[in-house]
């Protein structure tokens, strides 16, 4: 089954037009019978067209945007009032069967009572009161996933494939049985500040059987926060979600597509990552949006709602490629995905190490 798209050139409307086209052709293709490359051509286009106006960015429900304001205003004036309200709203979304609406009202109730009592001083703390609702409400619901809240590590790559890890961590470099004291610290020190070892922020991983992928990464800062790392967010970011991207091209997973995330404690960036030619890595921001602190922010929720979606779309996308790739199959025809070569991957940047020298004063 496919969503119907409203294509229109002008003052015609074709969106009957190219949607027969597409059911036809698809047929045609499932069959086993040859498309000609005209119609390949048009196909693929229509194909792309489809799946790009599926990872848009959509305009929110206006319907809900005027709900989130009515509530974050009642609950700033009325805090009785505005629990009346919510009670009244969540009914109606239940008696009308309006899914958006009854998740946008359990998120204006969870944050109500979070930020009451929130406390942003430390990381963990401002994560549980801003990004935790959200993550729960749409990350966590994913079948077949786990998550894990600062306590996530990075699926290691394959040893066959040391060639992909930072050059001081590989073997080639590690082999030598002669090396010097000075030079074993320096080993040290960089396993201990690899980009395996770090322990993220917010990780979703797919679990098929006892096999696990990194599919979606945060990095957080606290509002105010000093910067104190030698990595910016992007790079950090970016360098975890081309690991990712690069484990499930060793794994014989096509088209790999990876998310991320970064807040830094004022504003909310979404990522997502693919592969798109010989060593050419695209890292796509999605979103930027403001982070919920306060009660007044509240507003935001229909627009972040969007955004939230958009990345578990894409998560639950790869999750289903994944799972057809593990079982061997192959979509037919035109809708057949595209091969990441494992030539086509490169080594990491090093996750960079402070060093230290002790001066003696005469």
């Amino acid at each position: 089954s496919f969503s119907l798209i409203a294509w229109h050139v002008e003052n015609d409307d074709l969106s009957d037009t190219i949607n027969d086209f597409r059911r036809r052709s698809i047929a045609e293709a499932e069959r086993g019978t040859v498309l000609p490359t005209k119609t390949m051509l048009v196909l693929n286009f229509v194909i792309k067209n489809d799946l790009n106006l599926k990872y848009a960015k959509h305009s929110c429900n206006a319907d809900l945007a005027a709900l989130a304001y009515k509530l974050t205003t009642e609950m700033e004036e009325d805090e009785e009032e505005f629990e009346l309200l919510l009670c009244d709203e969540k009914k109606n979304a239940i008696k009308e069967k309006d899914v958006e609406k009854q998740l946008l009202l359990s998120l204006v109730d969870t944050y109500s009572l979070k930020l009451k009592n929130k406390s942003l001083t430390t990381k963990k703390t401002y994560i549980e009161a801003t990004l935790l609702p959200l993550f729960e409400a749409f990350l966590a619901t994913i079948e077949s996933t786990t998550n894990y809240s600062a306590t996530g590590y990075l699926e290691p790559l394959p040893d066959t494939q040391a060639m992909l890890l930072p050059i001081s961590l590989s073997t080639v470099a590690t082999a030598s049985t002669s090396a010097s004291p000075i030079t074993s610290k320096k080993r040290k020190d960089c396993l201990q500040c690899s980009w395996m070892s770090l322990e993220l922020d917010y990780l979703v991983k797919a679990i098929f059987g006892e096999m696990k992928f990194d599919l979606f990464v945060t990095e957080v800062k606290k509002p105010n926060a000093n910067v104190s790392q030698l990595v910016g967010d992007e790079a950090k970011l970016g360098n975890l979600m081309k690991i990712m991207a690069d484990r499930l091209v060793l794994k014989s997973i096509p088209s790999p597509v990876v998310c991320g995330l970064i807040d830094d404690g004022s504003n909310i960036k979404t990522y997502k990552m693919t592969i798109r030619s010989d060593g050419k890595y695209d890292l796509i921001q999605l979103a930027c949006f403001g982070s919920i602190r306060s009660s007044d922010d509240l507003v935001r929720l229909p627009l972040i709602i969007d955004h939230f979606s958009q990345l578990k779309t894409i998560i639950k996308d790869m999750q289903s490629i994944i799972r057809l790739a593990l079982l061997g199959k192959v979509l037919p025809g035109p809708l057949v995905l595209p091969v990441v070569l494992v030539e086509w991957l490169r080594p990491s940047n090093e996750y960079p190490v402070a060093e230290t020298t002790n001066k003696r004063t005469k």
